[in-house]
């Protein structure tokens, strides 16, 4: 016997209307109706409610009818196919989640000086090396500089200061530069990264 005879023959017996049982079964009474007359079959999932609301087996449920048993099948094989195709998205989805805050931690735990209120001070120690004293939060430390001769006058020194984000909240907040090839150093400036001067000191 079809499901579909098998459904209404059930829903007889136990005395259930269309709209009843489709009210059990979270369906339209026309859905009901659609099953009952061989139209089209209820997915896996509510046949396997419907085996359990008649108290019968899967088994005894789908016995006899090719058509649902084929359906059945194919959408197995749909749901599989389905399944890896959202496990590969997920998958995607969550190295490009990765990616995206590894380069967004990388772009914030290295950031360069770029403001003259972020340099506090500027002087020549006794030893001949410039001292910088900056001003950074609380969670962020001196990390590195980098040195040239200036474009335009070979004796002015340009530093650029680099800062990372310090988890052990040291805030080392100042370094000092060497600045042993410049032979004849007349001023010191602090550029940033677009090249512009944001602190100076003149070298008497």
């Amino acid at each position: 016997m079809e499901i579909s005879k098998k459904i209404k023959e059930f829903r007889k017996s136990n005395n259930l209307t269309q709209k009843e049982l489709g009210q059990i079964l979270n369906v339209s009474d026309k859905t009901i109706s659609s099953w009952e007359v061989g139209r089209n079959y209820p997915d896996l999932e509510t046949i396997v409610a419907i085996s359990d609301l008649f108290e019968i087996s899967l088994d005894e449920l789908l016995r006899g009818d090719k058509d649902m048993l084929e359906q059945i099948t194919e959408d197995t094989q749909v749901r599989k196919v389905q399944s890896k195709k959202i496990r590969y998205m997920m998958l995607g989805l969550c190295v490009l989640v990765i990616f995206v805050l590894v380069l967004g931690y990388k772009s914030m735990y290295s950031q360069e000086v770029v403001k003259s209120s972020q340099i506090e001070s500027i002087k020549m120690t006794d030893r001949g090396e410039i001292l910088i004293q900056t001003n950074l939060p609380f969670y962020r430390s001196v990390e590195g500089t980098a040195t040239s001769a200036n474009p335009t006058d070979p004796d002015i020194m340009d530093v650029r200061i680099d800062s990372k984000i310090d988890l052990t909240m040291k805030n080392d907040e100042s370094l000092e530069v060497h600045p042993y090839t410049f032979t004849n150093l007349k001023q010191v400036n602090v550029v940033n990264k677009y090249g512009e001067t944001i602190k100076t000191i003149v070298i008497k």
